[in-house]
């Protein structure tokens, strides 16, 4: 599979897992509603945001849209991280080119993205599916570098989406579009990460929008083999009258020839007169329809796509059969092919091409009249379209590191709103007066507008200092989330009460942590070392124990034979 190189990669390949965890720390000065809503607002570096969030959404996520700088060369964005490489220096410091000719620019971008991508994909379930915005000038090596990250078979669409704004310039081929990468956690699941939406510039009168799909089950070619199958007398027509004769011509020959290649092919029906209709059933007994039926029973021979649905049709006494949440019913059309009709589907009509899903210029216009001054702003529409069918399950979380004007924090009220559902937002933004002057300010304005509440939230302190101790800042809640991440690699989703050690079970194996004076000692030697008297308190578990605490008072044989671990803070926390 072909791979992309770039300056500075060596660097920032691992650069996720030396980012520090950090406390979110709420300000409800600026924070709308209920606090308790679940919807987040998070100021601050979002590689640093989304690490913090790692210990409460890791593989949580449902739905991830990001819309990061494209690097045209004219953007002011700015990569802060600390990267402590003599060779991520030596550039880093560098402006970042505009000439097409500098490459340096697309080094720097590349490492920008690379590690808030990887940290992304640890927060998506294993059902969700990213969006990521894009044009030409970074779309190729994206590509290649999600492809790294989630694996080229969990690449889903480049969708390609008609901005159908302002084209008003230079280039000799005006354009007029950008793209949309969309992956998904594991293919596994793609079934249940894409829901079942319908285009909305299909036509209104669509069996679509019904929920009915009406489709030809005949099909030849190798893949579905010539077969015989009776229809009964009483067998549906859509024609109130209709006779076929059957073909005098067949002969064993005939079967042999057509089993033999698997499928009719045009040189046997040119032999034997058969209908140049492609995939028509050949057929062996006269077809005569009175009234929507088939008067007496009627074999035909051909290739059919679902035949054991309509072999179940024909035994359940021409009566609908159950296919899911669907039924099925089948039919002769005028050409006597033979057709299934479903309903009570949800129809699943999603294009490549996104069109008339509103244009940055309209979205500005009506920022503009809240009081938000914000140049580029995607569409509501288009938002909302891509968290219709990537959140379909209505009660997921969406993710937007890139925040930008809020986008995606109004397009996921608003479909809510719509549809009853019960979508959880988590925004970040990097720049202080951007979250401040838009985010911020259009969400409050449509979280008020919809009843809808969400936290403000910043960057606190660190978990470890400089020196690798724990900061005095952090409670034993914050601790425990950190530690069971680190053993599970899932979020914590119980509540920590902060007054028991035993922080969760996982796989059978029991965690606890030692930390804060659980046990209301916060001496060295109390209830934060694990001793024979701290051991004869701490909760029972019948099975697997891991225990973490500042230092370990019980020899290695009175362990094992409780099948315990023991694992010092901070030593063995640092490592993330």
């Amino acid at each position: 599979m072909p791979t992309l190189d770039w300056i500075g990669k060596k660097a920032v390949v691992n650069h996720h897992k030396e980012v520090p965890f950090r406390l979110l720390k709420c300000d409800p000065d600026l924070s709308v509603g209920d606090p308790e809503s679940g919807n987040l607002l998070v100021q601050g570096d979002n590689l640093l945001a989304l690490k913090a969030l790692l210990p409460y959404y890791a593989g949580q996520v449902k739905c991830i849209y990001i819309d990061p700088p494209y690097n045209t060369g004219n953007e002011g964005w700015v990569y802060n991280d600390n990267v402590n490489s003599a060779e991520m220096r030596e550039w880093l410091g560098l402006a970042v080119g505009k000439e097409a000719e500098d490459l340096s620019r697309h080094d720097k971008w590349l490492c920008m993205m690379y590690p808030r991508i990887k940290i992304l994909w640890q927060l998506l379930a294993n059902d969700g599916v990213i969006f990521i915005s894009i044009n030409d000038v970074e779309c190729s090596r994206l590509e290649l570098l999600c492809n790294e990250i989630f694996g080229a078979k969990n690449f889903l669409a480049r969708l390609i989406w008609n901005t159908e704004g302002n084209t008003d310039n230079q280039l000799e081929i005006k354009v007029n579009h950008e793209y949309i990468l969309a992956y998904v956690r594991d293919y596994q699941y793609k079934s249940q990460a894409i829901g079942s939406v319908v285009d909305p510039n299909t036509r209104p009168d669509s069996n679509l929008w019904k929920g009915i799909a009406d489709n030809n089950i005949n099909k030849n070619n190798p893949t579905n083999p010539p077969q015989i199958i009776e229809l009964p007398a009483g067998f549906p027509c859509a024609e109130k009258e209709m006779v076929y004769r059957r073909n005098k011509k067949i002969d064993e020959d005939f079967f042999e020839t057509t089993k033999s290649e698997g499928m009719i092919s045009k040189l046997v029906k040119r032999e034997y007169g058969i209908e140049h209709l492609s995939g028509l059933p050949v057929k062996l007994d006269d077809m005569v329809v009175i009234d929507h039926k088939l008067q007496s029973a009627c074999r035909i021979y051909g290739g059919f796509a679902n035949s054991e649905k309509l072999k179940q049709f024909i035994d359940n006494g021409l009566s609908p059969v159950s296919d899911g949440e669907s039924s099925l019913l089948f039919y002769l059309n005028k050409n006597a092919a033979v057709r299934y009709r479903r309903e009570g589907h949800k129809s699943r009509n999603i294009l490549s091409v996104l069109r008339n899903l509103g244009t940055t210029e309209r979205t500005r216009t009506m920022l503009q009249e809240i009081g938000v001054d914000f140049n580029y702003p995607k569409p509501v529409d288009l938002i909302k379209y891509l968290v219709s069918f990537g959140c379909a399950n209505k009660d997921g979380i969406v993710l937007d590191s890139f925040a930008g004007s809020g986008t995606t924090a109004h397009a996921v009220m608003e479909l809510n709103k719509e549809d009853s559902g019960a979508r959880k937002f988590i925004m970040v933004e990097m720049e202080k007066n951007i979250c401040d002057r838009a985010t911020s300010k259009r969400i409050a304005h449509f979280a008020n507008e919809l009843s809808v509440g969400f936290s403000y939230c910043n960057l606190s302190h660190e978990l470890f200092d400089n020196t690798g101790t724990i900061n005095g800042n952090v409670k034993f809640v914050n601790l425990a989330r950190f530690v069971y991440l680190k053993e599970t690699g899932l979020p914590l989703l119980e509540d920590v009460s902060g007054k028991s050690p035993l922080v969760g079970t996982y796989n059978g194996t029991a965690i606890y942590l030692l930390y804060n004076g659980i046990f209301g000692d916060k001496t060295p030697q109390g209830g934060n070392a694990l001793t024979r008297s701290v051991l004869a308190v701490l909760p029972p578990h019948d099975g697997p124990k891991i225990i973490y605490g500042t230092s370990c008072r019980v020899g290695m044989v009175k362990l094992k034979q409780g099948n315990m671990i023991f694992r010092q803070i901070p030593y063995e926390l640092r490592v993330s």
